[in-house]
């Protein structure tokens, strides 16, 4: 089994919910880099994994959704400075652990969870998605997981599908459909979640959806005309969306799964990068060793 983290949401959940007083033994914001922290060292404690990665989102404003659409999570507002410091610092939580963590300042964190999902299917490897992230579930195959951490909520394919009405590998489509708010994605007005998995379990995908336009008009759902209507008008913004609801290739990340190696540390060096990141000795201590306990008889 491979595990893919979804860093962001353990980082804002640790910036949300511990207290803003959490601070670091170098007297800086640290409340991010806590529940970051113990998320990663639950994971690698209770699963042990041989093969992870933790991916990063770059925050870069000029990256390639951005160009394909410049109000792309319009919505949101910067991360304040006391925020960002700390993401460079979970990375660091990565690097004295052992852990394989990724970001490109081209694409997203679920870019790279994509890249790593695609070569673990064709390696025939399972996977468990960390994330409570809808957009991830494209990603999950007949015998993967997605894993919300928070709610200790492990969904397979199959529940999956039930949940969104369309299988995975639907989803990215589904979205393009209805659009997302949380992204800033358009849809198609009038096109809700329910109308948009009606059409997709019909004819497959958005190409199968356009070749049958006429038939999506006859089909048994009040006001299936006008549907079809509305797609054949906003095809273009339908089109332009999937590819930001998709996952973007990059040439420059591993092509290999051996890049995600978790590697056993060595304590005293773990410690002491532990420390220089902002924790204290009894906290470096325990973190380094609760690592080193869980993988000791294991062949990583």
């Amino acid at each position: 089994m491979i595990y893919l983290l979804d860093s962001s949401i353990y980082i804002f959940g640790g910036w949300q919910r511990l207290p803003a007083s959490t601070i670091s033994a170098h007297g800086e914001p640290f409340n991010a880099v806590t529940g970051f922290t113990n998320t990663l060292v639950s994971v690698l404690e209770t699963q042990t994994p041989r093969l992870f990665c933790a991916a990063f989102d770059s925050r870069n404003r000029n990256a390639i959704r951005y160009r394909i659409h410049p109000q792309y999570k319009a919505g949101r507002a910067p991360s304040p400075p006391e925020l960002q410091r700390q993401f460079q610092h979970c990375q660091s939580v990565c690097d004295a652990l052992g852990v394989a963590h990724f970001s490109h300042p081209e694409i997203e964190a679920d870019d790279i969870i994509g890249h790593f999902a695609r070569q673990a299917h064709a390696a025939h490897q399972r996977i468990t998605i960390i994330s409570a992230d809808k957009d991830l579930v494209q990603f999950v195959g007949n015998d993967d997981i997605l894993w919300n951490y928070a709610k200790n909520q492990r969904s397979n394919c199959a529940q999956l599908t039930k949940r969104f009405g369309v299988r995975p590998e639907q989803i990215a489509d589904l979205l393009a459909l209805s659009g997302d708010k949380t992204d800033n994605i358009p849809g198609v007005p009038g096109v809700g979640v329910a109308t948009a998995a009606r059409v997709l379990h019909k004819w497959g995908d958005l190409d199968g959806v356009f070749a049958n336009l006429e038939a999506v008009a006859a089909m048994r759902f009040r006001g299936a005309k006008h549907v079809a209507t509305l797609l054949a008008e906003h095809e273009p913004t339908i089109r332009m969306a999937r590819q930001l609801t998709g996952c973007i290739a990059v040439d420059d990340l591993p092509d290999t799964l051996d890049s995600l190696t978790v590697r056993a540390p060595l304590t005293d060096a773990t410690v002491a990068a532990l420390m220089r990141i902002g924790f204290n000795d009894i906290e470096a201590i325990d973190l380094s060793q609760r690592v080193q306990n869980a993988y000791a008889h294991t062949a990583c």
